[in-house]
């Protein structure tokens, strides 16, 4: 499944990816979805499991 073909309008349409507890995080892409833009929202969640509030969202052409 590709990313979308539009920006995200609310959080059920959003996809969970990974949790990190690193610095970094890298998410490969297929090359069929090349120039394609991917859309990203990020949040705290705490050993709890306690959500955070959303940050705002951000956009990347994927490489081809």
């Amino acid at each position: 499944m590709g990313p979308p073909t539009t920006a995200p309008t609310g959080e059920g349409i959003l996809r969970f990816v990974a949790v990190n507890t690193s610095a970094s995080f890298v998410l490969n892409y297929p090359l069929s979805d090349g120039g394609r833009t991917a859309y990203y929202r990020m949040r705290w969640v705490s050993l709890t499991g306690e959500r955070g509030p959303w940050d705002e969202q951000s956009q990347s052409t994927i490489a081809a």
